[in-house]
């Protein structure tokens, strides 16, 4: 079935699309993200999004909750670089009082002293959490070297966060959180009409607001930077920004990034590290979406000796060059196929895609098959070697005195 695009009078882009699964999935994104954080308020935009999320533990949706958990639905928030999603995974019966929900989250004119103190304090954790997993840390030192134009820094943000003021980020949500900044996806099972004229008498009473000159983020040119910390493996991150239309190099770069878990390449890598260099090796690869010009294409070393670390990039390379020389046989690519075509989607998956595309300009799952279908092993050599033979950025974490 196809999906409606509605725009509200404030603003707001609304897209929907009915299906016959139970679910209804629904995701409220903004299009403000980690790159677009204040100057001296690094990790603000991912402290905002908390604030957001934490709106359904007021008092008053004590039973939504009570009623979500028992039914086995759920909500969920995430900061992404460009974007920030609200999601909720529910049944039809709770799409209204989900849209109030974000409706008081888009009214809210103060925070408790108490409760902002304290999720503040979940945030930081949150942060030190991650960065005391190596490939987390290698990640942001990457995002960090991959951008012009942002502010955001690795090693300020803890101490820029503590200093975060509750009317600096109410500040930040009366310019990021209004409906002209936002786009509301739903998909699922519901009634059309009555959901359009729950969004309106909800979402569609928030006042739209000038917005702020949108910051432009270019990637800068490759680099490399060594950290060293207190770690007894060397990690690392190789990516490289890929331009054009998103609906173009996304289903490339994904089916790129599944090739090198095929087993024929996986086994070459398998027999090329640890069976003629010795090296115990854990490599991952991962597509970002930017925004509709851009997509990082990643790949992540989750830990090997650090004497061993540049032979596990060689050979990597090596492996994206013979794809340019040697096409992927058809099995190999038709497995590949088979695996991104097969991935089970939830309502909330299917919706996250819907916002996407109207975001980015990603495909639909009807579309991004008949791409996915219809690509060649001489598609994917020619892309590999327009796009995935250059300099890439690279973030590497070593143990104190490490050989490199």
């Amino acid at each position: 079935m196809r999906h409606q695009r509605i725009v509200l009078d404030n603003g707001l882009v609304v897209v929907l699309q009915k299906s016959a699964e139970q679910h209804v999935g629904v995701v409220l994104c903004t299009k403000s993200g980690s790159l677009d954080d204040p100057v001296g308020m690094s990790g603000a935009n991912h402290f905002l999004e908390h604030m957001l999320w934490r709106q359904v533990y007021e008092e008053k949706y004590a039973s939504l909750r009570q009623d979500m958990a028992r039914r086995g639905y759920d909500c969920d928030a995430e900061t992404f670089l460009k974007h920030q999603t609200l999601e909720w995974d529910i049944h039809e019966d709770f799409l209204l009082a989900v849209l109030q929900v974000m409706q008081d989250a888009g009214e809210r004119t103060f925070w408790e002293e108490d409760v902002f103190e304290r999720e503040k304090g979940v945030v930081v954790q949150e942060v030190l959490q991650g960065r005391d997993k190596p490939v987390t840390r290698c990640t942001e030192l990457f995002d960090q070297l991959m951008w012009n134009g942002t502010v955001y820094t690795v090693e300020e943000e803890v101490g820029q966060l503590v200093r975060i003021k509750s009317a600096d980020l109410l500040h930040m949500r009366h310019k990021e959180f209004v409906p002209n900044n936002m786009i509301l996806g739903v998909y699922g099972t519901f009634d059309t009409k009555k959901a359009i004229r729950d969004i309106e008498h909800t979402l569609g009473s928030l006042e739209a607001k000038a917005l702020p000159a949108k910051k432009e983020y270019s990637p800068k040119p490759p680099m490399q930077c060594i950290v060293r910390d207190d770690v007894c493996l060397a990690y690392s991150v190789l990516g490289r920004c890929c331009s054009g239309m998103a609906a173009e190099i996304v289903p490339q770069l994904e089916v790129v990034a599944e090739l090198l878990y095929n087993d024929g390449i996986k086994s070459r890598l398998f027999e090329k590290l640890r069976l003629k260099k010795g090296i115990s090796y854990s490599l991952s690869t991962d597509v970002a979406i930017v925004d509709e010009n851009k997509a990082v294409f990643y790949v992540t070393n989750h830990g090997v000796m650090p004497h061993m670390i540049r032979a596990v990039e060689e050979i990597l390379f090596q492996e994206l060059d013979a794809i340019t020389k040697h096409p992927v046989p058809k099995y190999e690519l038709d497995h590949v196929k088979k695996l991104l075509l097969s991935e089970e989607e939830s309502c909330l998956d299917r919706c996250e895609r819907l916002v996407l595309h109207e975001l980015c300009g990603i495909p639909l799952q009807n579309e991004y098959a008949r791409v996915i279908k219809h690509m060649t092993s001489e598609d994917v050599s020619c892309f590999v070697r327009k796009e995935l033979l250059k300099s890439y950025t690279t973030a590497t974490l070593l143990p104190q005195g490490g050989v490199c």
